[in-house]
């Protein structure tokens, strides 16, 4: 069962956004926080990149990030589990 729908505001690399979701407000902020840190970086490395390029760099980034934490969790669990079996 979902919970209350929480509406939040942020700015994400200058434009605002309202974000809705299920989730507490601190965490909706957290990943606009996330979001837009990330596009920092990634137009701080490359100033001739548009905002369309940025964003879209920034979502391989994050999405890389997604791919090796759920590898290395995979991982561990695998690890634990042939703990266990011992």
């Amino acid at each position: 069962m979902s919970g209350p729908v929480h509406v939040v505001d942020v700015e994400i690399y200058g434009d605002r956004y309202s974000l809705k979701g299920t989730e507490p407000p601190e965490y909706l902020e957290m990943l606009a926080v996330m979001v837009n840190e990330k596009m920092k970086e990634v137009a701080l490395r490359n100033n001739r990149l548009n905002l369309k390029q940025i964003a879209v760099l920034a979502a391989l980034h994050l999405a890389d990030e997604l791919v090796k934490l759920k590898r290395e969790h995979r991982e561990l669990l695998s690890l634990l589990d042939e703990t266990e079996k011992r």
